[in-house]
């Protein structure tokens, strides 16, 4: 519960720097609504996990072919869906575009990423 809670705090940080950094990405209504939008997103990835899990059966031999670049593919268009999804859901967060959105998924997932090392030692406990 404590890793989630960094989680989504940190990724909620890295959303609402997005849109301070770069207005023409994305738009928030205040830190309520990037914290808001980060759980749905992990709501969501909970949800989509399953399906991502058997589709990631289902193209194993592509997968091995490509060396794990088509499943990793195969999770950043899970992830831009569930933004996207996430985007249209919520009438404080607008991202301005397909490349903002492809963008603001991919930062979403480094941070995701880098938080899940870093707490990595508190699973433990």
């Amino acid at each position: 519960m404590v890793r989630w809670l960094i989680r989504v705090l940190v990724q909620a940080a890295a959303l609402g720097l997005v849109a301070l950094l770069l207005p023409g990405w994305l738009t928030l209504s205040g830190a309520g609504e990037a914290i808001l939008a980060i759980v749905l997103v992990s709501l969501a990835s909970v949800l989509v996990r399953p399906l991502l899990f058997l589709l990631r059966i289902l193209t194993l031999p592509l997968s091995c072919l490509t060396l794990g670049l088509f499943s990793l593919a195969l999770s950043f268009g899970a992830n831009v869906l569930i933004l996207w999804v996430v985007d249209r859901l919520l009438r404080g967060m607008t991202i301005h575009g397909a490349w903002p959105l492809m963008g603001i998924a991919l930062l979403l997932g480094v941070s995701g990423t880098v938080v899940g090392i870093l707490t990595a030692p508190l699973r433990r406990h």
